[in-house]
């Protein structure tokens, strides 16, 4: 047992270390794809390494001592080109690893000739430059891709190399062998990374599609909710006209079930015009001023307006703050609050049928952002639904009981402030409001210019 727990935790801490290896300088460089490059290169830099390595220990197997000198300093130089990285010079180290690569060629093929295969190494050192340097690197890249061709002609075209130091025969068949296997496998490798590459631009590419397709979308929404807003609020209008009308005339006063349908009529035309609102948030930036809200204003508001509705509904409410005091958000404070209306009133229609149902708001400031934790403990989202959610008209409620746009709306509202709505996966309901302290939309900076 304790044999099986030490194998767990050395393969662990093998796995750990392999990682850290092959992301040495990823935090120096910020392109997607050049972080893949580099990927590539820390493992080339290990799988020579290794090659060198394996080599050493034949030499000592076999009692050949006065060859170590050629290959210790490799085992050195390469792993420096990994510090290259580590200190982000990114592009010295890709252009000395080739350097070195060439000269650990010429050098292996000075000491031993031919039949130490080592010139076949030119071939991986032919392909590799189009895995280390991107399109816009060429002049590196041809260089190198053609002076490694050039090399590996040479090597195979010059009619007798003479090996400064012939290697023994059975030693020199295990070279062969290490070498024409080791230059197999770094020949394949580049052909892997780039289909690797080839499949990570595509699905990014195919990403940045649909969110320009979504996009063109959401704009064709824009257009016809604007114009749906004017076709609906012209009529509806007139009708709420046309029901003050009847509310004030006085042979109605003295029907209550007539005034209290005139009444459902008016919720009616409030519930459309919201609804229409919430299409037109979609899409369209909020036309409010925006202006500096204390942060301490949002707890008490929540706690006013849902405190009492709680209480009757027998739901355990509660509202944490942290860091509110004396900080401010620059926004629009209406659509904020209609923010936290949605979330709060989704998550008291998720618990009302449930068990000793709670709801717990978390508010909270930090460096640069606030932040606004709702939490349930409803059925919550599955995760296969937890982006679906957010699609306009998609609902989990009753037919008629909600519209599949509140969530929608909000993100919207939370994007046009610089920030997002996201749903968190999990037992209960979680919804992570974030919004930047510092936020100023363009259209309010030159405003104010």
């Amino acid at each position: 047992m304790a044999w099986a727990v030490d194998q767990d935790v050395m393969r662990k801490r093998l796995n750990k270390t392999l990682k850290h290896l092959l992301y040495i300088g990823h935090p120096t460089v910020d392109d997607p794809m050049l972080k893949l490059r580099l990927l590539a290169f820390n493992g080339t830099v290990m799988a020579v390494v290794s090659v060198c390595s394996l080599v050493l220990f034949v030499y000592l197997g076999f009692g050949y001592l006065d060859r170590l000198p050629s290959l210790i300093p490799w085992l050195i130089v390469f792993p420096f080109m990994m510090y290259l990285c580590h200190r982000g010079h990114f592009l010295l180290a890709r252009v000395g690893f080739m350097v070195c690569a060439w000269g650990g060629i010429g050098v292996g093929v000075y000491l031993f000739g031919r039949e130490g295969m080592v010139g076949l190494y030119c071939l991986p050192a032919t392909f590799f430059p189009f895995v280390l340097f991107t399109g816009r690197e060429w002049r590196w890249l041809s260089l190198f891709a053609c002076g490694s061709l050039s090399l590996f002609a040479f090597v195979q075209l010059v009619h007798e190399i003479p090996a400064a130091y012939p290697l023994p025969r059975h030693l020199a068949e295990t070279s062969a062998v290490i070498h024409t296997t080791a230059a197999f496998l770094m020949a394949v490798l580049p052909f892997t990374l780039l289909f690797f590459q080839s499949e990570f631009f595509y699905r990014e590419i195919l990403r940045k599609t649909e969110e320009r397709v979504h996009a063109e979308r959401m704009a064709d929404l824009g257009r016809i909710a604007a114009g749906t807003a004017h076709e609906v609020n012209n009529p509806l209008t007139i009708v709420h006209f046309v029901l003050q009308l009847l509310e004030q005339d006085e042979l109605l006063r003295h029907r209550p079930d007539r005034i209290e349908r005139i009444h459902k009529a008016f919720e009616a035309i409030e519930r459309i015009k919201t609804i229409v609102q919430r299409l037109l948030s979609l899409t369209q930036s909020p036309m409010d001023a925006y202006e500096s809200i204390q942060l301490v204003d949002f707890p008490d508001f929540v706690k006013h307006l849902f405190g009492e509705h709680m209480r009757d509904a027998g739901i355990r409410f509660e509202i944490l703050q942290q860091g509110l005091d004396h900080a401010v958000i620059y926004g629009q404070k209406g659509h904020i609050l209609e923010i936290l209306i949605n979330l709060i009133s989704n998550a008291m229609d998720a618990v009302k049928d449930g068990p000793n149902p709670w709801i717990q708001v978390s508010f909270r400031r930090e460096a640069e952002t606030f932040s606004v934790l709702v939490r349930d403990n409803g059925p919550g989202v599955p995760k296969e639904k937890v982006e679906r959610i957010f699609a306009p008209f998609f609902t989990t409620k009753e037919i008629g009981k909600g519209t599949g746009l509140g969530l929608s709306s909000s993100r919207s509202i939370a994007r046009h402030h610089g920030g997002d709505l996201a749903c968190i996966p999990g037992p209960g309901g979680q919804f992570l409001l974030q919004l930047p302290l510092f936020y100023q939309p363009a259209q309010a900076v030159s405003a104010a210019s």
